[in-house]
């Protein structure tokens, strides 16, 4: 799935779920099954070297995009979780970024600056813990980017 077409297909989902209550269940059990991070008490390592980042990345936007339809709040306790994961690799920023680039004005809307506050944090510390390094250039460039567009007027 492709980042940018996953908050339509999530529309599409929280609608059918709607009618369908039992979707909803279903979807999750799908996610937890094809993307271990949509689930952070349950990603290993292994879990990570067996899929390619891409297609995790598709996955954990579509799953933000969810889980931002639910509410502001499903998102945050998901981010916290994947914050506090025992397992955290130099991949983890990037599929946190996924779901930050997809959740991100909406928690900033509903937050403001407890929102600003976590991307100082993932920007100082979570960017510069030794088992993150090395944080490939294109990701730290997408963070950089976040931490501009919360500090224009």
């Amino acid at each position: 799935m492709h980042p940018q077409s996953a908050y339509a297909v999530a529309a599409v989902v929280h609608n059918v779920s709607k009618s369908h209550p039992k979707f909803t269940e279903i979807m999750n059990q799908q996610f937890w099954h094809s993307c271990c991070y949509t689930r952070p008490s349950a990603a290993t390592t292994e879990a990570l070297q067996a899929m390619s980042i891409d297609k995790m990345v598709g996955y954990l936007s579509l799953w933000g995009a969810l889980l931002l339809h639910r509410s502001e709040r499903d998102t945050w306790k998901w981010i916290a979780q994947f914050l506090n994961m025992p397992t955290f690799d130099r991949h983890c920023p990037e599929m946190l970024l996924a779901v930050l680039e997809i959740t991100g004005d909406a928690l900033h809307a509903a937050y403001g600056n407890t929102y600003h506050s976590l991307i100082q944090t993932i920007w100082q510390d979570l960017l510069q813990h030794p088992s993150v390094q090395p944080v490939p250039s294109h990701v730290q460039n997408r963070v950089k980017i976040l931490r501009h567009s919360l500090t224009l007027p």
